[in-house]
C-alpha cells in the first residue's frame, strides 16, 4: 500500500502525487489500482495527473475483501482477493469476465503474464490460466503456496 508518484525522468522533478492505493499496474496508458482509501473501487487514473478516470466496481461472488490488481493483460485486469479467489476484470466496464474459486488464491495472490495465460500461485501451487476464458490449463502442485515472484 503506498501513494503513487510520477517523476519526470529527463529531469528528477515530482510530476504528481496521489492519494493511498494498493498494488498498481501500468497499461495502455493507464494506471489501475485498488482505492485503498475507503471506496473499495479499482480505479482507472491518467498518467499525466494522476486523476482517476473513473471508478470500476465489478461484482465478485462473495464480495471482495481488497480486489487487489495483480496484472493486465490487454483489456483484462487480472484481480486477486481473499474470499473470491482470481478474476478477470473488463479494463473498460468493470464486468467480470471469469471468476476462479477462493482455492486458486493464496496470501500471496501474484499473477504473471505469458502468451495468453495467467500464472497464478493458488495453495495448491500454480495455475496456468487461459485469460481469454479462465480454463485452468494445468496445475503445478506444491505442498506449500509459493512464497516468491514468478517471471514469464
Amino acid at each position: 500500500m503506498g501513494h503513487p508518484a510520477a517523476i519526470d525522468t529527463r529531469t528528477g522533478a515530482p510530476r504528481w502525487f496521489g492519494a493511498q492505493l494498493l498494488d498498481i499496474v501500468v497499461g495502455g496508458g493507464q494506471l489501475y489500482a485498488y482505492d485503498a482509501g475507503g471506496s473499495g473501487a479499482l480505479l482507472v487514473l491518467d498518467t499525466q495527473g494522476g486523476h482517476a478516470r473513473r471508478a470500476l466496481h465489478p461484482v465478485l461472488d462473495p464480495a471482495a475483501y481488497w480486489p487487489s490488481v495483480r496484472a493486465i493483460a490487454g483489456r483484462s485486469l487480472i484481480v486477486a482477493g481473499t474470499y473470491f479467489g482470481y478474476a478477470a476484470v473488463d479494463a473498460d466496464t468493470g464486468a467480470v469476465r471469469w471468476q476462479l474459486p477462493s482455492m486458486h488464491f493464496s496470501g500471496t495472490n501474484f499473477a504473471a503474464i505469458g502468451n495468453g495465460v495467467a500464472y497464478v500461485a493458488s495453495n495448491t501451487g500454480f495455475d496456468a490460466v487461459d485469460i481469454a476464458s479462465g480454463t485452468v490449463l494445468w496445475t503445478w502442485p506444491s505442498a506449500t503456496p509459493p512464497l516468491f515472484d514468478m517471471l514469464v
